[in-house]
């Protein structure tokens, strides 16, 4: 298993940057540094065990769309990897696919 995205060193290897070095380079790419009055719905679909991205990002994610009143909905697939790693069958990620779907179709008609 690769899991350098968890200590993170992609910022360095893939774009050349560090974090720790540069943290003002990848403030316009954080969804959570860049929020105003017209900050769309947000949905957020995680799986517990993603190992490319860790799980906490998103409950932060999802604790700061709630504190800043934007409407949004966390989908938690318990036990899934990044993409669901094969599970796409499951009953619990058919479900969250629904309610992607319902989610889109409410904010998108």
């Amino acid at each position: 298993m690769n899991d350098r995205p968890q200590q993170g060193t992609w910022p360095l290897e893939v774009g050349g940057v560090d974090p720790a070095v540069d943290p003002a380079f990848f403030t316009p790419c954080g969804p959570d540094r860049n929020m105003d009055d017209d900050y769309p719905p947000s949905l957020l679909l995680h799986g517990t065990d993603d190992t490319d991205v860790p799980y906490y990002l998103s409950v932060s994610m999802r604790d700061r769309l709630a504190a800043e009143g934007v409407e949004h909905e966390l989908i938690t697939i318990e036990s899934g990897g990044h993409g669901f790693d094969g599970q796409w069958w499951q009953p619990e990620v058919e479900d969250a696919q629904a309610r992607v779907f319902a989610f889109l179709y409410r904010h998108l008609q």
